[in-house]
């Protein structure tokens, strides 16, 4: 607008004198000098003149006026976005001294008014960081009439504080000529600690998800609780960390797997303060907190199903801790007492499990090995009685049958003994069940055969592998012991998300029914609780001279199947 203004005044300026000499002096020469005297004629030119003079001034003062009045608006307009904006906006002069700042460059830099308006503050006692670097900052580059459209720097304010700004850098004419420098800054501290938040959470969820992995994990337990420490002390840059476990027979704190430099205390113990927080975060059962010293130190109980197994401490190096820290180490507490407690609950299904195993044993023993020795006294017995009435013939006869049980016997521990010490690996399940028959055929003189179905390599979980590698021995000891066969098959399939597991021989054959009302054959009843233990159904078929087959089938919640390795020169 103001451009328009002063292009109409210096054509008005040019135009408006020449088109009053051509007026006039065309009017002079066709109508007054032939009706006036001279004198009259200089007097209305004089006349006319001045009034051509008081309307041009007129007009040009008028468009003057208007356009001071513009440029006033437009001054006061910048003023107030100057003064108003919440953008820091700094002026330098051309030796970098800061010359003027707005209130809000004030309430960023902490500089008073005073000590800007006596060109007492440069430009380099803001921006500290950039002392003794090679390369001119921004200032000098928009100065030199570069463009400065972004850049971030820390700003020192006058109380020390330090201000993450970012912001442009503009060169300016100066009022007294030269080249003023605007730097227009805007406070991104918050933004910065946001940043710093996020980037802080996202570490502690990986961090947690990295030590659930880690306390899931059925490893050694104490370098599970080291390694928990560790990654907490990584994460939340503390100094150290312990844990602090509840003696079951006296209800005492004792300290357990340190990481990091503890602070004061006998053999690098944490101090007698970090240990009253342990014992007041386990009595109330919520996290403590306190600085001593100006060191953080944190500490939470470890509590799961109304049981508390001690507590998590962290001792830190000054830096204040958030609730998001807090809660991060609630959690992991909280991961590390259910890891705690499920190892206890699996002590106890092992020591189960070994129980029942020791039953089962001690059941098949009496059933086998009992009977057994039982029969074998009372014809030792009946030999001594025979050698006593000088009946040796008959006394021989009875010997060479004890010594027949007796071979039988040692052949049945041998077994006995090679069963307990097959143990499910996590390997190929087929090669394991191909083992133990081949051991099977070497110790019983039978013939043997493996018949799968199944392609590549399988791993069965541990319990149910166990399960089944029982049942497939008990089945083989009965064909040892009672079928009277030359030959057993066993045989491996996987249909609809079920193991089948078949063992056939060609020996005498019995009939089921019967067996089970009558209380023989142990080793059935074993062999069905086995296979109730891991959810499957035993079938067994049978007939009187046409062999035996026992069917096994149990379904499977995870089937591992590797494509079978390569062979040599395929």
């Amino acid at each position: 607008m103001g451009e328009k203004q002063l292009a109409k005044i210096k054509l008005l300026t040019i135009l408006a004198p020449v088109a009053y000499v051509v007026v006039a002096e065309s009017v002079r020469n066709i109508y007054l000098e032939e009706r006036l005297t001279p004198a009259q004629v200089k007097l209305t030119v004089l006349v006319s003149t001045m009034v051509a003079a008081m309307i041009f001034s007129e007009l040009v003062f008028g468009l003057i006026q208007r356009l001071q009045g513009l440029l006033d608006r437009e001054r006061r307009r910048i003023e107030a976005i100057f003064h108003h904006t919440s953008d820091a906006v700094v002026l330098l002069d051309d030796h970098d001294r800061v010359v003027a700042m707005n209130p809000a460059g004030y309430r960023l830099t902490g500089w008073e008014p005073e000590a800007v308006g006596s060109g007492a503050l440069h430009v380099a006692q803001l921006f500290e960081e950039l002392a003794g670097r090679p390369d001119p900052p921004w200032w000098t580059l928009a100065r030199q009439g570069q463009k400065v459209p972004y850049f971030e720097a820390t700003v020192r304010s006058a109380d020390g504080r330090a201000v993450s700004v970012t912001g442009s850098a503009t060169g300016i004419p100066a009022p007294e000529g030269g080249t003023q420098v605007a730097l227009i800054m805007r406070d991104i501290s918050e933004k910065k600690a946001l940043e710093a938040e996020v980037a802080r959470r996202h570490r502690q969820a990986e961090g947690l998800y990295d030590i659930g992995l880690e306390l899931a994990s059925l490893g050694d337990l104490e370098e599970n609780l080291k390694e928990v420490l560790r990654k907490v002390r990584e994460i939340l840059g503390a100094r150290w960390a312990s844990w602090a476990f509840i003696e079951e027979d006296t209800g005492a704190l004792f300290w357990k797997y340190r990481d990091g430099a503890a602070s004061e205390g006998e053999d690098g113990a944490p101090a007698g303060m970090a240990e009253d927080l342990a014992v007041q975060a386990v009595a109330e059962q919520r996290p403590v907190i306190a600085t001593p010293n100006g060191q953080t130190v944190v500490a939470v109980p470890l509590i799961q199903r109304g049981r508390t197994f001690g507590a998590l401490v962290v001792g830190g190096a000054g830096a204040p801790v958030a609730q998001s820290d807090v809660l991060f180490l609630s959690s992991v507490a909280t991961q590390a007492a259910v890891s705690l407690e499920n190892r206890e609950l699996y002590a106890r299904g092992q020591s189960q499990a070994i129980l029942e195993e020791r039953d089962r044993v001690a059941k098949e023993m009496h059933d086998g090995f009992g009977q057994t020795l039982t029969y074998l006294t009372a014809m030792v017995a009946t030999m001594e009685q025979l050698l006593l009435r000088g009946k040796v013939e008959e006394a021989l006869s009875r010997l060479t049958e004890a010594r027949e049980m007796l071979r039988q016997a040692h052949q049945e521990v041998r077994m006995a003994i090679f069963n307990l010490r097959q143990r499910p690996s996590g390997d190929d399940f087929v090669a394991q069940v191909r083992g133990l028959l081949e051991q099977f055929g070497r110790q019983a003189s039978l013939r043997t055969e493996l018949v799968s179905e199944v392609k590549g390599t399988v791993s069965l979980p541990f319990e149910k592998s166990i399960q089944v590698m029982r049942v497939i021995q008990e089945a083989l000891a009965n064909v040892r012991k009672h079928a009277a066969a030359t030959k057993v098959v066993v045989s491996i399939a996987h249909r609809d998300g079920a193991l089948e597991v078949a063992v056939a021989d060609d020996g005498c054959g019995f009939i089921p029914d019967a067996a089970a009302q009558s209380g023989q054959h142990f080793g059935l009843h074993i062999m069905k609780e086995r296979s109730q233990e891991v959810g499957g159904q035993l079938d067994i078929e049978s007939a009187p001279g046409q062999g035996t087959t026992v069917r096994l089938r149990v379904p499977l919640g995870r089937w591992v199947q590797r494509p079978a390795p390569a062979e040599a020169g395929g």
